[in-house]
């Protein structure tokens, strides 16, 4: 049950970081390589595709997630190792934050922009942060089981 209590949490912390950000609208310089920024994202990952327009761009932009979000659930529920589940629960509450946005907006809402010098990484959310660190434990979980023994 604790499981999905952080995949709520993480869901939860998304849209509350999202909410607040985008109630105070306008960039805010927190160090000198980290700023609050709000951006919308019309795309997928990084903005990819944001141009496109149509059906397919809309089963896309929509289905994938949503598929996402149920296969990942279902995952869960299936998951046995401890590591394996707390990582899948990081990846569903993060997914399903972004899916929230995708649905209820139409875009997600980005706001934390890493900078250094003029570079700009793309700017991200608090719910990319659960997935990657989500995703990250799933390949350390991976790397930890070792490869398998020949016969």
């Amino acid at each position: 049950m604790r499981v999905w209590g952080l995949v709520f949490a993480c869901w939860f912390f998304d849209q509350l970081t999202k909410f607040l950000v985008f109630s105070h609208g306008r960039k805010v310089d927190l160090l000198p390589f980290l700023s609050i920024w709000p951006v919308h994202n019309e795309g997928f990952t990084f903005g990819l595709l944001r141009d496109w327009e149509g059906p397919l761009r809309d089963a896309l932009y929509y289905g994938v997630p949503t598929l996402l979000v149920f296969l990942l659930a279902l995952a869960l529920v299936k998951a046995k190792g401890g590591a394996v589940r707390l990582a899948l629960a990081l990846v569903l509450g993060g997914a399903l934050g972004n899916l929230t946005d995708r649905l209820l907006l139409g875009k997600v809402r980005d706001f934390l922009d890493l900078h250094w010098n003029g570079w700009h990484y793309p700017t991200f959310n608090a719910a990319d942060v659960c997935i990657s660190v989500g995703l990250l434990l799933l390949l350390l979980a991976e790397l930890k089981r070792g490869k398998p023994k020949k016969v």
